[in-house]
């Protein structure tokens, strides 16, 4: 006896991601966001969709098993997020890094043996506290960027309410004796 067993939700989406069709505008959409990030180093955003969705044209072509086009994702997630902090992309780096990292999860693992798996709550625990961290962060910058005064502190002596620290500001006594500090006798 022959018994149907319906796939489940990952299996329909790996069958999505390898229809030739989707394969070939994965390709193209990661072949051309890799160029005109090159061309135009700085708009982070295609970058990112094209390393995204030219690992994912790799395994829909067959050209990366599904366990190391699984892996590239992770890997591609991880320093996605690692290079939100050093790159001012205001938080694109960071999301993008935590779709990759969940898209490649959820592919990393093909077994249906029990315990072999990566648990889903996992998975999602981990891109939710992620975008969680990056929404927090992104918050606080945006807070930090409506400030009066870029670099003034409070002052209430000051006139304005806000003394505005200068830089290079030092007479030429100063710059000749640098080892005199501006506004001490010596």
């Amino acid at each position: 006896m022959v018994q149907d067993i319906a796939p489940d939700w990952r299996s329909e989406l790996l069958a999505v991601i390898t229809n030739p069709n989707i394969a070939y505008v994965l390709l193209l959409i990661g072949i051309y966001g890799l160029i005109f990030e090159f061309t135009n180093p700085g708009a982070v955003v295609p970058g990112v969709i094209g390393g995204i969705c030219l690992l994912l044209a790799m395994f829909a072509l067959q050209i990366l098993p599904i366990n190391y086009a699984g892996m590239a994702l992770i890997l591609l997630g991880i320093a996605l997020m690692i290079a939100e902090t050093f790159v001012p992309s205001v938080g694109i780096l960071g999301f993008g890094g935590v779709a990759a990292f969940v898209i490649g999860s959820v592919i990393l693992m093909d077994t249906d043996a029990p315990g072999f798996g990566i648990n889903l709550g996992l998975v999602g625990g981990f891109a939710l506290s992620s975008a969680a961290f990056f929404i927090l962060a992104l918050g606080m910058l945006f807070k930090s960027r409506q400030r009066p005064g870029g670099n003034a502190r409070p002052d209430r002596r000051s006139p304005g309410g806000f003394h505005q620290y200068r830089l290079g500001a030092h007479s030429q006594r100063d710059l000749a004796h640098p080892y005199r500090c501006a506004g001490t006798q010596a």
